[in-house]
């Protein structure tokens, strides 16, 4: 695993909500569709970074969300 700042989260999804991608913007992944366990872990290269987390039915989009990182303090080495 490279070094540097990582942030895990957990996510929850609504019962008709049929799948869950997020990304971390800027970054070098593309939307990550996340699995049964609703578990991310992004590596953190400054807190002017956000993630953009959205629900889908199907392949419709039922909601979209961005959540900044302000605030957040990250390590220096």
């Amino acid at each position: 695993m490279a070094t540097g700042n990582y942030l895990a989260l957990k996510f929850t999804k609504a019962s008709d909500v049929t799948s869950v991608t997020v990304q971390m913007i800027p970054g070098n992944k593309p939307a990550q569709a996340l699995d049964e366990d609703m578990n991310a872990v992004f590596r953190v290269a400054s807190t002017d970074q956000v993630i953009e987390v959205k629900a889908y039915k199907g392949a419709e989009l039922v909601q979209s969300t961005t959540l900044s990182l302000t605030g957040l303090t990250l390590e220096t080495e």
